[in-house]
């Protein structure tokens, strides 16, 4: 019997245990077998015994290796137990409610607008025409943009898309391309306006 403890001893995890216990008894049955062929010169005795011996054998065989198949398959994919799942495993009814601060942290990962209008603003080429300090431009053709930050959000707007019905004194109508609320969607102006409020104050 010590070949089928030492099996059983073995798959005690559990859900092996089946494929160890038919690998036992599969090794039991062919020493005890083997073990009696080479006490008894005339074993088996009939050709009934014969028949039930390979039976028998093929029987064992055939649980064996099936279990062994699925063995490996349990293997490559172990059932998740609390020992081996990293993170917290939600009991039933449990909700897995965000950690403090993380709804908080979510929040602040956003984008910011105005990072994506200081990229309109070079892409535009307002550099070209206006002095911005913090975009590091010195354009002279129109008026300098440095303290435009403090004006409401809708007068900078107009000023984008609408040059012409204000014009700085000193400067020229008709210089400033009329043409940007088209050429710009409307999330590139709202996002260069909110640039110009966060760095032209």
């Amino acid at each position: 019997m010590s070949a089928l403890l030492i099996a059983t001893e073995a798959g005690s995890s559990g859900e092996h245990l089946p494929f160890y216990i038919a690998a036992g008894l599969l090794a039991l049955w062919a020493v005890t077998i083997g073990g009696i062929g080479i006490a008894r010169k005339t074993f088996p005795t009939s050709s009934g015994a014969t028949w039930a011996i390979g039976g028998i054998t093929a029987g064992l065989v055939i649980a064996t290796v099936g279990l062994a198949i699925g063995t490996a398959v349990t293997f490559d994919n172990p059932t998740p137990r609390p020992e081996n799942v990293v993170g917290v495993v939600p009991q039933p009814g449990q909700s897995m409610a965000p950690a403090d601060g993380a709804a908080d942290a979510g929040a602040t990962a956003k984008a910011d607008p105005a990072d994506a209008g200081g990229k309109v603003f070079v892409s535009a080429g307002c550099g070209a025409c206006h002095v911005l300090k913090a975009a590091g431009s010195v354009g002279k053709i129109g008026p300098s943009l440095e303290g435009v930050g403090g004006d409401p959000a809708a007068a900078i707007k107009k000023s984008i898309v609408n040059p012409n019905a204000e014009v700085e004194p000193g400067y020229s109508a008709n210089v400033m391309p009329a043409t940007f609320s088209k050429t710009l969607s409307a999330d590139q102006i709202d996002s260069l306006v909110a640039y110009l409020q966060k760095v032209a104050s």
